[in-house]
């Protein structure tokens, strides 16, 4: 019934359905974003964070680093991180977590440190321990090492690099897997998406980390770029095809694309839509790239203009939180691809309806059995989102994680990451794009993560997820016993259930700490109590948190 209703819907008035939706429905895993905490005080910014059919997917992009995580050696603190993660669990997104072993956004106790290579090696598996140990479950992949290569495609001179050689990869990506068996594991990075040195060192790094007998499942293409001067479809995927030749996913994990200056044309919006298609396109024509994630919400808080004078608008959202040519050339791409329509429009490819023919698998929540179409080759899936008049159903051919070959790169990309304004950060490390720019203080960034929950299945993807009814069209659900029912998903706009801290580190009333503030842990010295109706509970030696 609900089915013949979607049909007379859409036959009656085609409508397009939000990004996340299209690209489950075109075979992909996810569509996501980065979320700051900071912003989610803009009720704008928190609707579209809280919308789970747009943004299926969410990172964050500061609470999880080694400055917010363990800011001082053997002390712990997860406030910024586990807010992110519980607004993501609520409207049940998939969380990427980001990022361990980087040489930016370090605590001068290890940026500043004179370690011999057992005292690092040590540290880096405490801190990694620590951190994936205390998110295991939550996180469907993490950043395990982030931009060990520097521009010229040598390998970065960081305080792990300067101590451990390439060891410390293998250290880092063992350290990760042991804490949480489940995760992928991720080496995220800017520039591999071209032709060249930086992209042969890139491949280089999978084959020494697997040749030490490390895990190693997923290399990210951070995927900054600049409109106008993207590569092109094709050559993405030759790139692309090169790592899964090695047995590993890969993942648009921080795109976004800039104007070099702005405002930008209407002609300058149209290329950066196109820019944005071949990038989306690239993804969905390798079997073994799994989503896509824009560096950000909206132009309002994108971390471009802060980095790159005069640059900006690299988002698909404008700063009103308007949908940009770019948003549109998406949703045209991810429609075709759904529904095998390659030359049809958005709105055209949205109205094509057909049949669902999947096989099922009882998925067992905290309070009910749902039954989640489990999609497998050569399925056919219809899309219908259940909270949202975007409904529409399209045919589905899922994909596997295989391997296939790719090539190098060299681009006009940067670094990813950037940070609270509010804090003094390390100085950030800009590639060079053939002008000279100064470096520059790191950039706004946070973490609003999104974790959702699955049914552990085998195949060559490692997981293959498990579709779910929820207020998004199809949730992906990871961990079956964290998952929540139908009932439990918050409404899109929800506010989660817990507001930023002004700091890692706080008390509540007098000596009481609160909701999600550190109670206790090895050489902890701040309150131990915590407020009415949280308890203090402990999550490893190091840490103890009111819950």
């Amino acid at each position: 019934m609900y089915k013949n209703a979607l049909l007379g819907l859409l036959a009656a008035s085609p409508v397009s359905a939000q990004l996340n939706s299209l690209a489950q429905a075109a075979g992909l895993k996810y569509f996501g974003t980065t979320v700051d905490n900071g912003y989610l005080s803009d009720e704008a910014y928190k609707a579209l964070a809280n919308d789970a059919e747009e943004f299926g997917q969410l990172v964050p992009e500061n609470g999880q680093k080694w400055d917010a995580t363990e800011p001082s050696q053997d002390q712990f603190s997860y406030t910024k991180g586990d807010v992110v993660t519980d607004l993501a669990k609520k409207n049940g997104q998939v969380l990427r977590c980001h990022a361990l072993t980087w040489h930016s956004q370090l605590p001068n106790w290890v940026s500043s440190g004179s370690f011999s290579a057992k005292e690092l090696q040590s540290i880096i598996e405490a801190h990694i321990s620590n951190v994936v140990g205390h998110y295991k479950g939550d996180c469907y992949a993490w950043d395990v090492v982030n931009e060990a290569i520097d521009d010229s495609g040598e390998w970065r001179d960081s305080v792990f690099y300067q101590t451990l050689g390439t060891d410390y990869l293998a250290i880092s990506f063992n350290a990760a897997r042991k804490a949480d068996p489940e995760a992928k594991l991720y080496y995220n990075d800017y520039n591999i998406e071209n032709n060249g040195a930086k992209t042969e060192r890139a491949l280089e790094l999978v084959k020494i980390v697997q040749d030490a007998g490390a895990p190693i499942d997923g290399v990210g293409f951070q995927g900054h770029m600049i409109v106008g001067s993207a590569p092109s479809r094709s050559d993405l995927v030759t790139v692309l095809e090169r790592f899964t030749a090695l047995d590993v996913e890969v993942a648009y994990t921080e795109l976004d694309i800039r104007h070099a200056s702005v405002p930008a044309s209407e002609s300058a919006l149209k290329t950066q839509g196109d820019d944005f298609a071949n990038v989306v396109g690239s993804c969905l024509d390798v079997e073994g790239c799994v989503g896509v994630t824009v560096w950000g919400v909206s132009d309002k808080y994108s971390w471009v203009p802060n980095t790159f004078s005069g640059a900006g608008e690299a988002l698909i959202y404008n700063d009103k939180y308007e949908k940009k040519p770019a948003w549109s050339s998406i949703s045209s791409i991810l429609a075709a691809a759904a529904t095998g329509s390659a030359g049809e429009t958005a709105a055209e490819t949205a109205a094509a309806a057909t049949t669902l023919e999947t096989k099922t698998k009882a998925v067992v929540t905290e309070s009910e059995v749902v039954s989640a179409p489990q999609t497998t080759l050569q399925t056919r899936v219809a899309v219908t989102p259940l909270l949202n008049t975007t409904a529409i159903q399209t045919t589905l051919q899922t994909r596997t994680t295989a391997a296939a070959p790719i090539a190098s790169d060299d681009g006009d990309e940067y670094d990813d990451d950037c940070e609270d304004e509010e804090e003094t950060e390390p100085i950030y490390d800009v590639p060079s794009n053939g002008t000279a720019i100064e470096s520059t203080q790191a950039p706004v960034d946070e973490p609003v993560a999104a974790a959702a929950t699955e049914a552990a299945v085998e195949s060559s993807s490692g997981r293959v997820p498990m579709i779910r009814h929820s207020s998004s069209a199809f949730t992906y659900a990871w961990n079956t016993q964290t998952a929540a029912g139908p009932s439990a998903v918050a409404p899109t706009g929800a506010a989660p259930s817990g507001t930023a801290p002004a700091s890692p580190i706080g008390t509540g009333t007098g000596e009481t700490a609160k909701r999600y503030y550190q109670c206790g842990g090895r050489n902890w010295t701040g309150p131990t109590k915590c407020e009415e109706s949280c308890t203090c509970s402990v999550q490893n030696e190091y840490y103890s948190q009111c819950v």
